[in-house]
């Protein structure tokens, strides 16, 4: 979905994975990063607003690029 600047934005959602930790979450942060220059994304962030690791429910990834 485009927003008003003009980006794309995507948010992903992982649920009951086997294992979890921080370090695995900002690595996944990484992999949708670079997945999204592969794909001829520009300008791509990553942030993860939820985390298993932290309390949360899920981890989540939103996604934005240009």
């Amino acid at each position: 979905m485009a927003n008003a600047r003009g980006s794309i934005k995507g948010v992903v959602r992982t649920h009951d994975c086997a294992s979890f930790s921080r370090s695995e979450c900002l690595t996944n942060i990484g992999w949708h990063r670079k997945a999204i220059e592969i794909c001829g994304g520009r300008n791509p962030r990553v942030t993860g607003p939820e985390c298993r690791a932290r309390g949360d429910a899920v981890c989540t990834y939103v996604c934005e690029w240009e």
